[in-house]
This record gives structure tokens, C-alpha cells and sequence, in this order.
């Protein structure tokens, strides 16, 4: 691995934060073992911000703890990636509604900017970018439609799906323009 040594006072947030990049940009690929020793010596920690890392990250999905086993990068089905986009498609039309005020208004600017960076990502092959600007895309519609038991879904899919993306992005779109003439056509 190649994890950067962080101060001795690091906060299990920090170090959540570090093991989450990592995760989601494929540092760390899905399915991989997360070696405390190891990783702790390689960010100059102790384990135990790192356990409560791996603990908070579990709760959000991108780590499975086997007992007696370890830890392991979580690896997202390609049938929950289906589950997801089934709900979605329920439920995003439905936040488009409920936040057609605000996104028509004061999100419209902060949307199209996300247009535009979809676009440069396209054309530079900048699937982190291109990703992370997707997912802001719908992250906004849902925090628009001002539900917040929808957000709540939104927060517990988004790094699933970022996670599948990092995992398998070619396979979900071999096409980047794709993806930015679609969410040109949904603005």
C-alpha cells in the first residue's frame, strides 16, 4: 500500500477520512484484507483510532468485520447496485418535484457547474471527477426535495455506489460522454 504517515494526534475522523479516500479512489481495492499492524505502521498510528476508524466505516458500509477473521474492504454486488437504481427511480422523480423550487432557483448555477465538470472529466478520462460530480449531481436533488429520511437514503447509498464505481466504472459506463449528456438532459 501507499498510505501517507499521519501525525501521532490524529482523530479516528482523520484516519476514517484517510482509510475512506482510499477506499473509494481503489488505493484499496474491494475485498482486501485491512491489516491493522500494517496499516497502522504506515500511518505512524496506534490501532486504536484505526479500530474506531474501521468501526465508523462500517457503518457506512465500506468495511466488512469478520470476527476472528479481520477486516476487509467491503465489495458492493452488482444485485445491490440493482436494488439501489430500482429505489431511485421511484424516488428520485419524487425529489425532483419536491425540490423544483430550489433547483430551478438557487441550485440551477451550482447543477450546470456540475455539467460543466462532468464534461472535463469526460474529456480528460477523470473517472474520480467525472464520479464525484455525478454523484453531487443527485446529491443535490435529494437535499433539495428538503425530506430529510430521503437524504438519510441518499447518504447510505452514495458511498455504494461511488464504491461500485471506483470498482467497476468501465464496465457501468464504457461510454464518458454518456453519462454527461444524460444529466445534461435530466437538467
Amino acid at each position: 500500500m501507499a498510505l501517507a504517515k499521519l501525525e501521532q494526534r490524529t482523530t479516528p475522523d482523520t484516519v476514517a477520512d484517510t482509510l475512506r479516500e482510499a477506499i473509494l479512489d481503489g488505493t484499496l481495492p474491494a475485498g482486501a484484507k485491512l491489516r491493522e499492524t500494517q496499516i497502522a505502521a504506515e500511518l505512524g498510528i496506534s490501532r486504536a483510532p484505526l479500530r474506531e476508524a474501521f468501526r465508523r466505516l462500517e457503518e457506512e458500509g465500506l468495511v466488512l468485520k469478520v470476527p476472528f477473521v479481520g477486516a476487509f474492504v467491503a465489495e458492493i454486488s452488482e444485485s445491490s447496485i440493482n436494488d439501489i437504481a430500482r429505489l431511485r427511480a421511484v424516488l428520485e422523480p419524487w425529489a425532483l418535484r419536491e425540490g423544483w423550487n430550489t433547483l430551478q432557483s438557487e441550485k440551477l448555477p451550482y447543477l450546470r457547474s456540475l455539467i460543466d465538470r462532468l464534461d472535463a472529466a469526460a474529456h480528460e478520462s477523470n473517472i474520480q471527477d467525472g464520479t464525484a460530480a455525478h454523484l453531487a449531481f443527485h446529491r443535490t436533488i435529494y437535499e433539495s426535495a428538503g425530506n430529510e429520511a430521503l437524504v438519510n437514503l441518499w447518504r447510505g447509498w452514495e458511498n455504494k455506489l461511488r464504491l461500485f464505481l471506483a470498482a467497476d466504472y468501465r464496465a457501468y459506463d464504457d461510454d464518458p460522454m454518456w453519462t454527461h449528456h444524460a444529466h445534461a438532459s435530466l437538467l
